[in-house]
């Protein structure tokens, strides 16, 4: 696990909310209703995302006895993604379109013709396509409330931050330059001015 040895990549959240009595079972229910599901051609044909075991992304029956270690919890979040090459779908759509016309003998398609004609295409090569799995450690202290993601990318924090809260209904923030100096200023009762902070990029001289 990435989070635990080695060398990681990782951005940092905490708990706004205070967690409530009963939270071990309700958190047992919320990641068994929000556990990871293969990728479904009729309701989710190009992407799903869940929570695994973070020993074993194949399991995703979890229990809290799996991912519970004193004041930590680890998990796994697991995303399967879809994709079409652009160029075969546009290839696989002038074919069908071509066909179309010469079978009802018409020089053209509606525009909702065309995007029909799109979404079946678009769905026939979606079941032909294996998916790309990709895993995400997850550290959790319900003591300090601090949680480490080991992802930098945005698309990959968004889609954790929904899972996370709508797994566990706590609210969740990230821990950055700007949100440790708010935090700075209000313990030390100083000013703090953030709203033109603008990002630098430092470099080294030889």
């Amino acid at each position: 696990m990435g989070l635990i040895s080695g060398t990681v990549t990782y951005r940092k959240f905490r708990i706004t909310d205070s967690i409530p009595k009963g939270f071990h079972e309700k958190l047992g229910l919320g990641l068994q209703r929000h556990a990871f599901r293969e990728i479904n051609p009729n309701s989710n044909p190009e992407q799903s995302v869940g929570w695994v075991n973070p020993s074993d992304p194949f399991d995703s029956d979890l229990t809290l006895d799996k991912v519970l270690i004193g004041d930590w919890i680890l998990l796994g979040m697991r995303w399967d993604r879809k994709t079409v090459p652009t160029l075969l779908l546009k290839s696989r759509m002038a074919e069908k379109i071509r066909s179309t016309l010469s079978e009802r003998r018409q020089r053209k398609l509606s525009r909702e013709e065309v995007q029909q004609i799109r979404q079946s295409v678009k769905d026939a090569l979606l079941s032909t396509v294996a998916p790309n799995t990709a895993v995400y450690d997850v550290l959790w202290n319900l003591k300090t409330g601090a949680v480490f993601l080991s992802a930098h990318a945005t698309r990959v924090v968004d889609q954790f931050v929904d899972l996370f809260e709508e797994t566990t209904s706590l609210g969740l923030e990230e821990i950055t330059l700007v949100s440790r100096t708010e935090d700075f200023c209000d313990r030390e009762g100083v000013e703090c001015d953030l709203e033109n902070l603008e990002e630098t990029i430092f470099v080294s001289g030889r």
